[in-house]
């Protein structure tokens, strides 16, 4: 009886300690917040910057996500995503976001449900139509795979799954899923955002036009301020920017408009240089099949080498290329196109591990030249952005451009690279190209004060400004995405790039950490699933249920053997 009161005595005291280890814990609990992430590449972790803008977060920012309803199941994956990371968002922030999901076609009357399609698509969402194909059965789902925030008095949409653009719609689910993170931040930081920076695309040598670079102002839209400006001389034509875009320039820049923008630079101004050194007559190409390619004259070329680069007066031929459609017919009324590699438009690759081009794909060129880093007076730091391949053949200036190439398969020993740079970033303090000689047309301007070295700065050099330029329906006035090459239908990572680029310069690189990361989508084989479908279920309900079974004649067995002595 003894042993017996001791032992109930025992339990009782192990009971509460344990409830008091509980609620010691819960308590302790209440006053720190983290979550476990066990994902070898972090999946459902947020990155540093997000948690940081989401718990900073003034007032509450509403989603309405309308993913839901009766999906296939690659779309439901895609929920179940979108529902795990606005999860996150609402963990980090301080009661500040909320979400909901609806059902756009939740009526069954059609009317009622035309009449919501069309409000989500006067907000901006685009429907998608998409085709899967489950076993044997193929079905066709209208979806708005969308979103609409809500921030105080404003609405911003998010197409969180783009209109399909490939033949596969798992590709595009999972780059959706690759860039949720991403997406959602920016779409955040458009509402929350009260001071914008300003941008201009500069004007008056040449440059590209308005409807030419209309689709990265688009996106760039939503997070600065935009407009074009000349210089003509003026000493305050660069007054209250903060960046400036020179997109394409094919006429001289005076010594007056030169050294405006060399003090632009000096006093902090960011520039994102896009200048071709090389001329090419498309007329000229598409009438008689060949051209020359000749030395441009913008005279900012001694600028750029000061700052600590060389443009160099060349065409890189890369065997990695996009191709052209090309008349192989040898009788000339029945016209017979094929595609064939054009070595002149090279697909531009990452050549470093760096946030602007992590995670980005290859980027649309045409007619690009060569990049050489050179060692300055003082500290510049210079990191490759994008390079052609390791195929590629450098032709110097002036020289022959045919079509005729085509006609014959290529000499590959002639492609034995090395890769060649094509865009570069520079990171330091510049030294002004007119610190030791200043324009005559300056000596007289009174009170004119010369930095002659500039604050920490930032600035990009691209060789090919055909980089930054949307294709572009002249007879519609109608422009195409930024990357899109018509002949293949596919379009490249020129505007992520680009954007990315932007973003850098002017310091924002939570953005780019974002859409930085990348992590694995471990997608289940589909053939296995078919031919393994019975031994995968009986495995699945099976095993847990026998183990159990196990486990409860163990333990029985164990506390009969130990009461029976």
């Amino acid at each position: 009886m003894t042993k017996k009161r001791n032992q109930k005595g025992l339990d009782i005291a192990v009971l509460l300690i344990t409830v008091a280890v509980v609620f010691l814990v819960n308590y302790i609990g209440s006053f720190w917040f983290g979550r476990l992430d066990l994902t070898s590449e972090k999946r459902y972790s947020l990155s540093e910057a997000t948690r940081s803008q989401v718990t900073e977060l003034e007032d509450v920012v509403f989603v309405k996500v309308y993913l839901e309803g009766d999906l296939p199941a690659a779309l439901k994956r895609l929920q179940q995503s979108v529902k795990e990371i606005l999860d996150e968002y609402r963990a980090y922030s301080n009661g500040n976001f909320e979400y909901e999901f609806v059902n756009p076609a939740i009526s069954e009357n059609e009317e009622e449900n035309k009449q919501v399609f069309d409000q989500l698509l006067e907000k901006g969402l685009l429907y998608t139509n998409l085709e899967f194909q489950e076993g044997d059965i193929s079905s066709k789902k209208i979806i708005f795979p969308g979103a609409i925030f809500s921030y105080r008095e404003q609405e911003i949409p998010l197409q969180i799954l783009p209109p399909q653009n490939t033949n596969d719609p798992l590709i595009e689910i999972n780059r959706a899923i690759n860039q949720l993170e991403y997406n959602i931040s920016s779409t955040i930081k458009k509402l929350t955002r009260e001071k914008r920076q300003t941008i201009s695309f500069l004007q008056g040598h040449g440059e590209l036009t308005g409807i030419e670079v209309a689709d990265i102002s688009r996106v760039l839209g939503d997070f600065y301020n935009l407009r074009a400006d000349t210089i003509e001389g003026r000493l305050d034509a660069l007054e209250n920017l903060d960046g400036l875009i020179i997109a394409g320039p094919d006429s001289s820049f005076s010594d007056k408009d030169k050294f405006i923008l060399d003090q632009f630079v000096m006093n902090g101004g960011r520039i994102m240089w896009l200048v071709a050194p090389v001329s090419i007559s498309m007329d000229s190409l598409r009438d008689k099949r060949y051209t020359m390619s000749l030395p441009k004259q913008v005279r900012v070329e001694d600028m750029l080498f000061r700052y600590g680069v060389r443009l160099n007066t060349n065409l890189l031929m890369d065997m990695q290329c996009l191709t052209i459609p090309v008349d192989v017919s040898p009788v000339p009324e029945q016209p017979n196109y094929k595609p064939k590699p054009w070595f002149y438009y090279p697909l531009l690759t990452p050549a470093a591990n760096h946030p602007i081009v992590t995670s980005i794909g290859p980027v649309k060129s045409e007619f690009v030249s060569s990049i050489d880093t050179l060692k300055t007076s003082v500290d510049v730091r210079k990191t490759v952005l994008l390079t052609t391949s390791k195929y590629t053949k450098v032709i110097n200036s002036p020289s022959r451009v045919s079509l005729n190439i085509l006609r014959n398969r290529p000499d590959e020993r002639q492609f034995a690279g090395p890769a060649r740079a094509a865009a570069v970033l520079l990171e330091g303090e510049f030294e002004s190209a007119f610190a030791k000689l200043l324009p005559p047309e300056m000596y007289n301007i009174e009170g004119l004060k010369i930095k002659e070295k500039s604050v920490p700065n930032r600035m990009i050099v691209v060789a090919d400004a055909d980089i930054i330029r949307n294709p572009v329906n002249q007879a519609r006035q109608q422009f195409f995405p930024l990357g899109y090459d018509r002949f293949s239908r596919q379009t490249f990572s020129n505007r992520d790039f680009l954007y990315n680029a932007i973003n850098y310069l002017f310091e924002d690189e939570e953005l780019i950490e974002t859409r930085s990361k990348d992590f694995e989508i471990r997608l289940l084989d589909e053939n296995r699933i078919q031919t393994e479908r019975t031994f995968w279920q009986v495995a699945n309900f099976g095993v847990p249920i026998v183990l159990v079974v196990l486990f409860g004649l163990s333990w029985y067995a164990v506390r009969r053997r130990k009461y029976a002595s």
